[in-house]
């Protein structure tokens, strides 16, 4: 008995192994990512070997589009997600002419709900994904925004601000009693030198620190008003050595993504 489980552990060790180099393949290169953006930062931290967290980066024209994806749960089930929302955002930015972020999160709300399912009145598919989307002009500096319970912190000089996403989620179970609107659209006109941050509640809802609490939002922009004159990777290592104390001694709850941007 010890023998076969044994062996059924090791092939299942194996085969999430080799389903990590499938995913690998899905992240975004980041040599290219560095060519627009030469001062950013990808933090990424699976809880497992595979993540339900996807950094997403697209180039069309002289856009940029870019994205923290959170899928519903983590490990496999999050990790077929991830495939779901990877190919469905390449469709919807390729299949029109410069669309808006509000509008590529009203497609993929719909194409998500028709590849699970969730049309259905009798399914019980409630899965899904929180995403934080923008699209960039790095040469007229210009971007516009869209979030499914995912914020965007826009850091200028000595202010932080804070564009919050709808809060809605990305797929899940259509219900008679609302009407869905579509996604806010935020227009930013951007300056030389604005840092930009997404993120996922993996980062926020972390347990640690000496009682037992969630890292949090806002202690995320204490960390980037605290140090606001350093460059992007010495904010990435702050936030990270930072994140790693807090939850030190206790299991990383879920999965982590966080995208540094600088103009």
């Amino acid at each position: 008995i010890q023998k076969e489980i044994q062996i059924k552990n090791k092939n299942i060790e194996d085969s999430i192994n080799y389903a990590k180099k499938i995913q690998g393949a899905l992240l975004p290169d980041f040599s290219l990512f560095t060519n627009y953006f030469p001062q950013s930062f990808v933090f990424y931290k699976p809880r497992d070997v595979v993540s339900g967290d996807l950094p997403w980066f697209y180039v069309k024209d002289e856009w940029i589009y870019i994205a923290a994806i959170d899928c519903t749960g983590h490990g496999v089930p999050g990790a077929l997600l991830s495939f779901v929302a990877y190919f469905l955002l390449n469709n919807a930015v390729s299949q029109f002419n410069d669309p808006s972020p509000s509008k590529i999160l009203n497609l993929l709300n719909e194409n998500v709900r028709h590849t699970l399912k969730q049309e259905n009145n009798k399914s019980e598919n409630h899965d899904g994904m929180d995403i934080a989307l923008c699209k960039i002009n790095h040469k007229n500096l210009y971007m516009e925004y869209a979030g499914a319970h995912r914020p965007l912190f826009l850091l200028r000089q000595n202010e932080l601000t804070e564009y919050k996403g709808d809060r809605r989620a990305i797929g899940g179970l259509l219900t008679s009693r609302k009407t869905e609107r579509s996604f806010n659209n935020y227009n930013i006109k951007l300056k030389k030198r604005d840092k930009i941050f997404l993120f996922t509640d993996g980062l926020t809802d972390q347990l640690g620190g000496p009682y037992g609490r969630k890292y949090t939002a806002n202690r995320v922009k204490d960390l980037i008003l605290e140090n606001k004159n350093y460059e992007m990777q010495e904010i990435q290592s702050i936030i990270q050595n930072d994140f790693t104390n807090w939850h030190k001694g206790t299991r990383q709850l879920d999965d982590l993504l966080m995208i540094g941007i600088e103009l």
